[in-house]
């Protein structure tokens, strides 16, 4: 995740979360500039109708180690022009200097401080140090495929090819018809988990127990292929034998921000908690709306790559 983009996906959250069902809220945006002649970036963007009229709010956000002065007011108050936004507001991770502040107030641009609190600021309302995630955890023993056409190939063919599945999971054996999508047995079975996990996840303690699990692929999404002898045949079943259990996981507080407006009057405070799920990074945030005196959870995944 780029510097900063944090910023900007926890000012998405919080205006959502605010906006009625009507706002259109986006981060980023792309619009095109009347003047410029070319889309201009914003972080956050707001949209709704009033009758017959468009209603567009920018919002450009900054995460820098300085508080921000006038420059970047009148910056945005061009782009502001450029894309014809009814208003323009600009949140700030340190706050905004005399000369912003008064410029900003001029213009009309609304000014937000997202600053770092800590755990005695919100004990009031949210005692927990930790949060507690509860995964269920498979190893896999044995994985068996059944053909749609077993008759087609002599039972040691078939035999031999479930002996090289257990012996090497990691190779890529089938094809995923939908999106012709290559995999593996182990990437069919963390499916399964996935699957298990959302649906019968509570039926599953703390002890390890081995359970076979046949998963039939009767859904047109979800039909695979195996080549044999250069063929490719439809899978019938797979009959997975794995060990699972619940693993739990103490996930700390990785951060607590406001969301201020003018430097004091207190829009919001959220918690933030961040681990990896998966190969996904994940942001769990708890949101305390003051003024609605109301609490939502927002969930945030990204890649380790994603701009």
């Amino acid at each position: 995740m780029r510097k900063g983009r944090d910023l900007e996906i926890l000012v998405k959250n919080i205006e959502s979360i605010i906006s009625k069902d009507d706002v259109a809220v986006k981060s980023p945006d792309y619009i095109y500039g009347v003047v410029s002649k070319r889309n201009r970036e914003v972080d956050v963007s707001l949209r709704s109708k009033i009758g017959s009229v468009e209603i567009l709010v920018i919002i450009e956000c900054r995460k820098r180690g300085r508080i921000q002065d006038l420059t970047w007011i009148e910056q945005l108050d061009n782009k502001r022009k450029d894309v014809l936004a009814s208003k323009a507001i600009a949140v700030s991770s340190k706050g905004f200097s005399s000369g912003a502040i008064t410029v900003a107030k001029n213009l009309g641009i609304g000014l937000r401080e997202s600053l770092n609190l800590t755990g005695k600021d919100i004990e009031n309302w949210f005692k927990p140090t930790h949060l507690k995630l509860f995964h269920l955890h498979g190893d896999l023993i044995e994985a068996i495929i059944f053909l749609d056409d077993e008759l087609a190939f002599e039972k040691p063919i078939i035999d031999e090819l479930n002996v090289q599945i257990r012996k090497r999971p990691n190779e890529i054996f089938f094809i995923k018809l939908k999106d012709k999508k290559r995999v593996s047995i182990l990437d069919i079975w963390k499916m399964v988990l996935n699957q298990i996990q959302i649906q019968e996840r509570e039926k599953f303690g703390l002890e390890k127990i081995i359970k076979t699990i046949s998963v039939n692929f009767t859904n047109p999404g979800d039909h695979l292929q195996i080549e044999i002898q250069k063929e490719f045949i439809e899978i019938k079943r797979i009959d997975f034998t794995g060990i699972l259990h619940i693993q739990t996981r103490d996930i700390p507080i990785s951060n607590i921000q406001s969301y201020t407006e003018n430097g004091d009057r207190e829009i919001a405070q959220t918690i933030q908690f961040n681990f990896k799920e998966g190969e996904f990074n994940t942001e769990l945030s708890i949101h305390k709306l003051l003024e609605q005196d109301q609490i939502t959870i927002s969930i945030q995944k990204y890649s380790d790559d994603l701009e």
